[in-house]
């Protein structure tokens, strides 16, 4: 079968809620004078990472087909962010901005799709199946 027509009509559907981004706004405000503004360079992966772990494949008809998983860990984060900090320092700021587009790209080619069994009961988020892949693989 053709490569082609086996992933036509597939979309990527987030279900990453309002009320969490919110709440990641506020903790990375709290944070931000606390660690002298170093937390803004690990808030974006977090973000990142939620909303593709709370993100979905679905098909032509809306069935939800896989979900994504984002497989960034913290040391990955910490190690990718270092260069970029120094770049963004070295150029008072401007280097930040260029972080945040490979912030995202880094995330994305760090990025799984769980595919879901025909019989498979879906799950309500697709956080559920990553933090549960999660905790088989350790």
């Amino acid at each position: 079968m053709n490569k082609a027509l086996l992933f036509s009509g597939l979309k990527i559907e987030s279900e990453f809620p309002a009320m969490e981004a919110i709440k990641d706004a506020i903790i990375t405000a709290i944070l931000t004078p606390i660690t002298f503004g170093l937390v803004l360079f690990i808030f974006p992966y977090f973000f990142q990472r939620d909303v593709l772990d709370r993100s979905f494949v679905v098909d032509a008809e809306g069935r939800k087909v896989g979900s994504l998983d984002c497989t960034v860990t913290l040391d990955q984060m910490i190690r990718h962010a270092i260069p970029w900090a120094i770049v963004s320092f070295c150029t008072f700021g401007v280097g930040f901005f260029v972080f945040q587009f490979r912030c995202a790209v880094f995330c994305y080619n760090h990025t799984e799709i769980n595919w879901f069994e025909e019989d498979m009961e879906i799950p309500k988020s697709a956080r559920e199946v990553s933090m549960g892949r999660r905790k088989r693989v350790v």
